[in-house]
């Protein structure tokens, strides 16, 4: 998970809340839907997406065409591509006015994932709410290497820490089919999210409540209430990959309001120590993985020599640091002795 410094908005203020724009309200920017005697006025969609993206540019948003494009897919039920197309095309009224609720609450500061309930991760559509981390762009590099992993393999299992919305074994279960997929996670609502992406995207994921830096993390998946663990051998899983909370505490402040406000705290930061989440991975993983299994995590850019490491010094072999496409140190595998 990268944040980046420098945010879509220029001057950050406090979300107000997430009322929806009542149909009289009609800030600046915003496009008329109703006449005075109440009948509709039928609105060409190429104004709609001027009058929309005019009112987020006002506030800062330097992504407000794609923004907006985005709203409509997702209220409208069609592709970008349609819209491109059919510019002179009537909008509703329903659909301009959940269109206006969308842009007062994106120009709140509120993130468009949780505005839209819906985030793109590896070409597919992933419930998000509030209380579940937004996937990101650059964790889809995990979900490379661990499909690079498992090329050729059958009957491989793989465990994910930090699940979330369970974006990262999903994918790789709908990728690798015929690879056994487990995610945990600490957070009963990430849970409850990513059982329903499973369901919706007909993903056989196993999900898990546990903490991944519990020492009895182990005992956990293998006791009998996860039967398809307990019938495994002691070190059941070929290969464990991890986005962990790695932000320190010292970057508080210099996240964008979208991601302080309102992202799961307990995803994001790592506290004091910023390798606090490595070093409990470095620690269960002997009880986890087999023996020649590999770990890959997600890293914060700045720490990539130093939970390098920590691996080393932990015993781990072959290990290695990746950049993602901008040149960021970005991951850190490993294999077990």
């Amino acid at each position: 998970m990268h944040i980046p410094n420098d945010s879509s908005f220029d001057s950050p203020s406090k979300a107000p809340g997430k009322d929806p724009v009542s149909a009289s309200a009609h800030p600046e920017g915003s496009f008329e839907s109703v006449q005075s005697d109440g009948s509709e006025i039928i609105s060409r969609l190429d104004d709609v997406i001027r009058l929309s993206v005019d009112r987020l540019r006002k506030a800062g948003n330097e992504e407000a065409r794609r923004e907006v494009e985005w709203m409509l897919e997702s209220i409208m039920g069609i592709r970008r591509m349609q819209l491109l197309m059919h510019q002179d095309e009537t909008v509703s009224q329903e659909a301009q006015l959940r269109l206006q609720e969308c842009i007062e609450r994106r120009v709140a500061r509120e993130p468009l994932q949780y505005i839209l309930g819906e985030a793109h991760f590896y070409g597919r559509r992933f419930s998000v709410r509030p209380g579940v981390l937004i996937p990101r762009p650059e964790t889809e590099l995990l979900a490379e290497w661990a499909i690079q992993a498992l090329s050729g393999r059958k009957g491989e299992r793989l465990l994910d820490l930090g699940t979330g919305s369970g974006c990262l074994p999903i994918t790789v279960a709908l990728e690798r089919p015929g690879t056994e997929c487990t995610g945990v996670d600490l957070s009963r609502d990430a849970l409850e999210i990513a059982r329903a992406n499973a369901r919706d995207l007909d993903a056989k994921v196993h999900f898990v409540e546990g903490d991944m830096v519990s020492t009895d993390l182990a005992l956990q998946l293998h006791s009998t209430s996860q039967p398809h663990l307990a019938s495994q051998q002691e070190r059941p899983f070929d290969v464990l990959i991890s986005n962990p909370p790695y932000i320190p505490e010292s970057e508080r402040e210099e996240l964008q309001p979208e991601v302080l406000d309102h992202e799961p705290q307990m995803a994001l930061f790592a506290g004091t120590d910023p390798l606090h989440f490595y070093r409990g991975i470095a620690s269960s993983a002997p009880a986890l993985l087999k023996s020649g299994g590999w770990l890959c995590v997600e890293i914060h850019s700045l720490y990539g020599n130093e939970v390098q490491e920590l691996f080393k010094v932990a015993g781990f072999r072959d290990v290695a640091l990746q950049q993602d496409l901008a040149g960021r140190d970005r991951l850190v595998s490993a294999r077990m002795i």
